[in-house]
């Protein structure tokens, strides 16, 4: 019975009705006036939990959770090996966390939509220029509360190695003396392998906290070095 519970379909059908209902939940409570900030934290940390709990995901979170300071901009900067690592965040740290995300998703028909009238970022991921612009559009929002998570590999790994990571995110982290805190996720990865539907649910994530990093105390490249040493230190 329970392998029937969590196969392929099942899991894709109840992921659309999770999400449509959350969305929907968004937009009655943005109609009658309702959906400030914490209304929608809460409507996203539910969804978050919601996603998991179909695929059976036991959450370890290790480290000590960020304890946030006003008016301080924060950055999460995580590994990213899997679709499932954006409910992973989400219900694992607190704050008002929004994700950066491609553009590609902001032309979705009203997911898009929810997702831009609920904070989130999109970066066009094709123009650097443009970017690093919208990168910079995100400032005024971090420094009023708003938590950036961002995978600086800007893409899902497949073999499970940190990739590469791209420059623009921490550009906009030195530019407004973000607080980087590094994160590992271990295990998502078997549970949904990247550019693939091949799901293994019941699996045992670990999220993994690290130090605070002060985006002001190196000079870029050493920045991008120090970042990533501390998430291999996760590992």
């Amino acid at each position: 019975m329970k392998k029937l519970l969590y196969t392929r379909p099942i899991i894709m059908l109840r992921t659309l009705i999770i999400t449509f209902t959350t969305l929907t939940s968004f937009w009655w409570a943005k109609l009658w006036g309702k959906a400030d900030r914490a209304r929608t934290d809460h409507i996203i940390h539910h969804w978050a939990k919601s996603i998991l709990t179909t695929v059976d995901v036991t959450l370890h979170v290790e480290g000590e959770k960020p304890n946030y300071i006003h008016r301080q901009p924060y950055m999460i900067m995580s590994n990213h090996a899997s679709l499932y690592d954006i409910p992973i965040i989400l219900a694992s740290l607190p704050g008002s966390i929004r994700m950066i995300a491609k553009r590609e998703l902001s032309h979705i028909p009203y997911f898009g939509t929810s997702l831009k009238h609920s904070e989130f970022i999109f970066i066009d991921r094709h123009n650097r220029i443009k970017a690093i612009e919208e990168l910079k559009k995100a400032r005024s929002k971090m420094l009023d509360g708003i938590v950036i998570w961002a995978a600086p590999e800007g893409t899902r790994t497949r073999n499970g190695e940190l990739g590469p990571f791209k420059k623009g995110i921490f550009k906009l982290a030195q530019e407004i003396d973000a607080i980087i805190i590094p994160v590992m996720i271990i295990g998502s990865r078997q549970l949904l392998p990247a550019k693939t539907w091949d799901f293994h649910p019941s699996q045992d994530i670990h999220v993994r906290i690290g130090k605070p990093i002060y985006a002001s105390s190196a000079h870029e490249p050493i920045l991008i070095q120090n970042v990533r040493l501390a998430m291999m230190e996760l590992l």
